[in-house]
């Protein structure tokens, strides 16, 4: 039913002219607040001001893992290393989890789906229709990313093919119904190796703790 409303929506919506500004932008989709989104015709032509963000959730796409993600394990494996160093008690299972996180990063880069930078990438590329098309706004991006992660808490597959992403992702229409599957797996592939690195953390508070907290 939601779906069908959507179409219908779409369709009252694609009648009504376009905002100031919007003539190289196409129209996408509608948010559940009833926000207008439009994307580029041709996506070569997103303004100079929004591609230094675009660029940089393409390289987190790259490496399938977002900067927060990379700074915390960045800051695990310090630990780990120095528990390893200064704790010889700890050596052994601290080598044990930094070769567990090693593996990860060479998962994640068989990982076809992200939820978080596909969201951040599309908040990239969609332009909402009280925004000015050649500035980037922040504030307006992160408004963006909140809205888009409560609207996809259903449908997100649904969401993907409607978004505009397959410009940058072809593999988003090519799929067709079998992304839903897709993305159930992927979600579930790092939900696993979240789980695992947590299970594998090792304590290196021994300094405090006098002994070793496992």
């Amino acid at each position: 039913m939601k779906r069908i409303l959507n179409y219908f929506t779409k369709l009252y919506f694609e009648r009504q002219s376009k905002p100031t500004g919007f003539d190289d932008l196409e129209y996408k989709f509608i948010d559940s607040n009833g926000k207008r989104y439009f994307v580029w015709k041709e996506i070569l032509n997103i303004p100079l001001s929004r591609k230094p963000h675009l660029d940089k959730a393409q390289m987190e796409l790259s490496r399938m893992m977002t900067g927060e993600e990379l700074n915390k394990f960045l800051d695990e494996q310090k630990q780990l290393i120095e528990g390893a160093i200064n704790e010889p008690v700890l050596r052994a299972k601290n080598l044990a989890a930094i070769m567990m996180q090693n593996e990860e990063i060479r998962m994640r880069n068989e990982l076809l789906f992200h939820k978080e930078i596909f969201i951040d990438l599309i908040a990239c590329i969609t332009v909402r229709e009280d925004e000015i098309p050649e500035r980037f706004d922040q504030e307006v991006h992160e408004q963006k990313i909140r809205q888009f992660m409560d609207d996809t808490e259903t449908g997100l597959s649904f969401f993907l093919q409607k978004s505009g992403l397959s410009r940058l992702i072809p593999y988003i229409d090519e799929l067709g119904e079998d992304l839903e599957t897709l993305v159930a797996r992927e979600l579930r592939k790092l939900e696993i190796m979240n789980g695992s690195r947590s299970s594998g953390r090792t304590s290196t508070d021994s300094k405090t703790s006098g002994k070793d907290t496992y």
